[in-house]
This record gives C-alpha cells, sequence and structure tokens, in this order.
C-alpha cells in the first residue's frame, strides 16, 4: 500500500486547524474557519492520525484469523491501542 509510513502525530495545532504528522512531514491537516467546532477538529485530526494504527491493526486482524480461525490477545491489543488512539487517549 503506497501510504506514508507510521506513525502519525498531531503537531502544530493552531486554532482552528491541527497538523497530522509523519517524519517531519505533513500528511494531513483539520480544521475550518467556518464550519465545525475547535472539539469536532481534535478528534478529527485523533482520527486521522490514528489511521495507520487501525490499518495495522485491521491487518493483524484479517492474517489472524485467517490462520488460526480467531483473534489472539496481541491482536485484541492492537485493536484496543488503535481505538484508544482514535478517541484521543481516552477509553470508551
Amino acid at each position: 500500500m503506497g501510504t506514508t509510513p507510521g506513525p502519525w502525530i498531531i503537531e502544530g495545532q493552531t486554532d482552528p486547524f491541527a497538523y497530522i504528522t509523519a517524519s517531519g512531514m505533513v500528511v494531513a491537516r483539520c480544521g475550518s474557519r467556518d464550519e465545525g467546532s475547535p472539539g469536532e477538529h481534535a478528534s478529527n485530526a485523533h482520527l486521522i492520525a490514528s489511521a495507520p494504527d487501525l490499518y495495522a491493526a485491521c491487518e493483524a486482524f484479517e492474517k489472524s484469523w485467517r490462520d488460526s480461525g480467531g483473534v489472539g490477545g496481541d491482536v485484541r491489543e492492537l485493536i484496543a491501542a488503535a481505538l484508544t488512539k482514535a478517541r484521543g487517549g481516552s477509553k470508551p
């Protein structure tokens, strides 16, 4: 897959924008002067920054399921960590 390798991190949060970077390169910018709230922009930034982790967790799930017909604890931990990052570090 031709994507920028992770980790992606949130840097340079300036109202109303947040920048998602990888190895110092901007991958995405979230925010709008006209629409949405700062909280919404921050949530979007967390979700985008977690994309490589979520993708890796899905790949691990697929492999585990294909190889053993089930999901091991290590895969559940990957998924939980990726979802926590997507939620901005908070658990449900």
